[in-house]
C-alpha cells in the first residue's frame, strides 16, 4: 500500500473562515477509502530498515557525552526503559507505516510515562502530556501508535497477559476516539482552556450521561489486581 503524503501546512490566519467541524469529519472518514483503519493493523520492516543502535548512536550526537553512557545504561534495564529512551527508533519505523495525510503538532513521544499530573499557575492540578521535547507538526497517528505500544510495554513488564494487555490497549484507543468526539465541535479558544482535572467527571454532550467516557470509568474503577511488580510511573526508574 503506497504511503499517504503529508502536504505543507498553509499559514496560519486567525482572520481566515475555518471550515465547519462537520464538514471536516466527513472529509477525515472519507480518506479510509485510500487509507483503511484495517491498514494499521500490520507492520513489517522494510528491506533497507536501519540499525537501531546506529540510530541511537546519531541520535546520542550534541548531547553531554559523558552522560550518554548513564543513558545508555538505564535504556537497557527493561524493554519499557528502552522504548521510553528510543523515540527516534520507532519513527523510522512509523515512518514507512499507513498515514492518513492529515497533519497536526504532535507530541512526538506520547508514551506512557510522559503523561502525568502537575500544577497549573492557576493553582490547579491537571492531568496532560508533561514532555515534549520531540514535539513536531507530523502524523497524528504516530502519537496513538507510540502511546499504545506503550502500553502494551509497560504492561507485559507489570506481569499482565496478553489478554489483559489487549484490553489495555482497546481501552486506550477508546480513551483517545472519546476525547477526539468531544473536541471536534468545539472552538479553538475552548480547547485551548480545557484541561482534565483528577477527580472531575468529564462531560460530553456526544454520550449519555456526564462523565461516562472511558477516562472517568477507569478513574472511579476500583483498584482491582494489583499483582504489578512495580508502579506503571516507575517503571524506568
Amino acid at each position: 500500500m503506497a504511503i499517504a503524503k503529508i502536504e505543507s501546512l498553509p499559514k496560519f490566519d486567525l482572520g481566515r473562515e475555518l471550515v465547519p467541524w462537520e464538514q471536516r469529519r466527513a472529509e477525515g472518514k472519507a480518506l479510509r477509502r485510500a487509507i483503511p483503519r484495517e491498514s494499521h493493523a500490520e507492520w513489517k520492516p522494510s528491506k533497507d530498515c536501519p540499525d537501531p543502535l546506529s540510530l541511537l548512536a546519531r541520535n546520542n550526537k550534541g548531547r553531554q557525552a559523558h552522560l550518554v553512557p548513564l543513558r545508555m545504561g538505564r535504556m537497557a534495564t527493561s524493554p519499557f526503559a528502552f522504548l521510553r529512551g528510543s523515540a527516534c527508533v520507532m519513527a523510522a519505523d512509523l515512518s514507512t507505516s499507513p498515514i492518513s495525510g492529515i497533519p497536526v503538532v504532535m507530541d512526538g513521544d506520547a508514551h506512557l510515562n510522559n503523561f502525568g499530573m502537575y500544577g497549573t499557575p492557576q493553582r490547579e492540578v491537571v492531568f496532560d502530556l508533561n514532555d515534549f521535547d520531540e514535539a513536531i507538526i507530523g502524523p497524528w497517528e504516530w502519537d496513538l501508535k507510540r502511546l499504545v505500544a506503550s502500553v502494551n510495554v509497560a504492561g507485559r513488564q507489570n506481569g499482565l497477559n496478553q489478554r489483559e494487555r489487549a484490553a489495555a490497549v482497546r481501552r486506550s484507543v477508546a480513551g483517545y476516539r472519546f476525547n477526539v468526539r468531544r473536541l471536534e465541535d468545539m472552538g479553538v479558544l475552548d480547547v485551548w482552556y480545557l484541561h482534565a482535572y483528577p477527580g472531575r467527571e468529564i462531560a460530553s454532550r456526544h454520550q449519555k450521561g456526564a462523565g461516562e467516557g472511558p477516562a472517568h470509568r477507569q478513574s472511579r474503577s476500583p483498584a482491582k489486581n494489583r499483582r504489578s511488580r512495580q508502579p506503571w510511573n516507575l517503571a524506568v526508574s
